[in-house]
């Protein structure tokens, strides 16, 4: 009979937030999901995040979600909301200042490499009261 467990790694996560399900033990790469939490609202955002060293793939499996994506290097100068489609891949580029809104029943599924560095950088209060939000 075959080892199951030397074939396919299996993960879920039904808690609160971002948790890596799956870190692929011979590449180099992981996948997360991420459920609702509060910071994940426009009244609990505080920052956005960015990785020197990784690209980062998003795909919607439920509910409604925006990603937020920012212009700048060091600063945030611009903040863009893109609404997300389900089963729509979205890739953020390496230093992209990113981050997500999310409504109660989203659920998104994230890659990304699995040693990947984040920078933050908190929000001000005029570049939050310009995001619109989920409609």
């Amino acid at each position: 009979m075959a080892n199951l467990d030397s074939m396919v790694d299996i993960g879920a996560w039904e808690g609160e937030g971002y948790e890596i399900v799956v870190d692929s033990p011979n590449e180099t790469w992981m996948t997360a999901i991420k459920n609702f939490t509060p910071t994940a609202t426009l009244e609990g955002l505080t920052s956005l995040q960015k990785h020197p060293n990784s690209d980062e793939v998003f795909v919607l499996m439920q509910g409604q979600a925006v990603l937020l994506i920012a212009e700048g290097e060091d600063e945030i100068t611009a903040i863009h909301e893109i609404p997300m489609q389900p089963y729509t891949v979205y890739n953020v580029r390496r230093n992209v200042w990113h981050g997500s809104l999310m409504a109660e029943d989203a659920i998104l599924l994230i890659a990304e490499n699995s040693d990947t560095v984040s920078v933050d950088k908190e929000l001000t209060t005029e570049q939050k009261a310009g995001l619109r939000g989920l409609d």
